[in-house]
């Protein structure tokens, strides 16, 4: 749990470097080109109907193409700078890429927690 904090902090830092320097950063670069998935909110399945389940679930479902969209969109760009990529720049894309992966699983862990409420509730 530690290293996710250090990870996401480490990622906010770079993503929040000021205005002048951000410019020259690879952060900023990324930016432009990749766009981070907002993650849903899933409420707690005991309280949903099915249609709003569902509702959710293709929510999740969004959220999951538009992850993906955002690791081939980093990984697109790591490959624009080939063997040129520094250390700083490799280490970005990787604490990107495990960054929403990390959010992805944990978005998949809490719908699925979603649904096995809801499937408790209405047995």
């Amino acid at each position: 749990m530690k290293s996710k904090i250090l990870i996401l902090l480490l990622v906010f830092l770079l993503l929040n470097i000021p205005a002048g320097i951000a410019e020259d950063t690879t952060s900023s670069r990324m930016n432009d080109r990749c766009v981070l998935p907002q993650k849903p909110t899933i409420p707690y399945g005991s309280s949903l109907t099915e249609e709003e389940l569902i509702a959710v679930q293709s929510v999740i479902k969004t959220y999951m193409v538009q992850g993906n969209n955002y690791l081939e969109c980093i990984k697109k760009v790591e490959e624009g700078w080939g063997e040129t990529a520094t250390p700083e720049q490799q280490a970005l894309v990787i604490t990107l890429h495990n960054g929403v992966v990390d959010d992805m699983e944990v978005v998949a862990s809490f719908f699925n927690l979603a649904v096995r409420a809801y499937k408790e509730k209405n047995q």
